[in-house]
């Protein structure tokens, strides 16, 4: 697939929500065409780790051979063939990106759909709300929505991921410090659980909005009117704003 045109003020955006440094990460844009047998198409953003942060492990195996030159083709289950690397742990493209730059990049955003595109991965307590409301914990694979650009909207939600992150962390220091929580504690978390559910419902757009019941095939758990499908949810919603599970 032919690389779209890439409209500089898409980098840009990118360096005004994360400005290039030598110490903390950064974003990246890039067009991930995938392979011949496994196209991918996809605007993609990256988070680059700067040089002295990039732990032993994986700059062992970035500083190793291209994983792209060992391998073997296999058979997938529709018969159609599928590289298999022999030196799992990076892909062709962090090895390249790492010799043209010394930094590691780590894929962070699949711009796809038509929600401005989602994360490649989600955090814990985005999973949790995700597997609450009975939806796959795995976000879609790059491919698997509809092509799209780098819009506004994408912007917008990663503008967001630092909050998400500082709310993440707090969740987690407070209900693991065994610590008795006081009630001004428990009301602030509980508001906290609520911006971040309605972050992260607005963060997965379509995705997270019906997958409730239909994603695992829970039709028959399904609420028969919106009015029912609404309660649900708002039971949902109230368990984890009030227990975070």
């Amino acid at each position: 697939m032919e690389t779209p045109y890439q409209d500089p003020t898409w980098q840009e955006e990118l360096d005004r929500i994360a400005p290039p440094n030598g110490k903390l990460s950064w974003l990246h844009l890039y067009f991930d065409e995938g392979y011949d047998w496994e196209p991918v198409g996809r605007w993609m953003i990256g988070q680059v780790i700067p040089a002295q942060s990039i732990s032993p492990v994986i700059r062992e195996f970035l500083e190793g051979p291209n994983p792209a030159e060992y391998g073997h083709f296999e058979q997938d289950e529709y018969g159609n063939p599928r590289w298999v690397t022999d030196l799992p742990g990076i892909t062709r493209r962090q090895w390249q990106f790492f010799r043209e730059t010394g930094n590691h990049l780590k894929p962070y955003w699949c711009v796809q759909g038509s929600h401005g595109g989602h994360r490649v991965q989600w955090s814990f307590p985005e999973r949790r709300i995700i597997e609450m409301f009975g939806g796959d914990p795995n976000p879609p694979v790059p491919g698997a929505l509809p092509y799209a650009a780098p819009d506004a909207r994408t912007f917008a939600e990663i503008g967001k991921r630092d909050l998400l992150r500082k709310y993440a962390y707090s969740f987690d220091k407070i209900e693991n410090s065994g610590e008795h929580i006081a009630e001004d504690e428990r009301r602030g978390l509980a508001e906290m659980r609520k911006q971040y559910w309605d972050m992260v419902s607005g963060q997965v757009g379509g995705y997270a909005d019906e997958m409730a019941f239909h994603l695992r095939g829970h039709l028959d758990d399904a609420p028969r009117s919106r009015k029912q499908y609404d309660k649900e949810l708002e039971k949902l919603e109230e368990s984890f704003i009030q227990q975070g599970a």
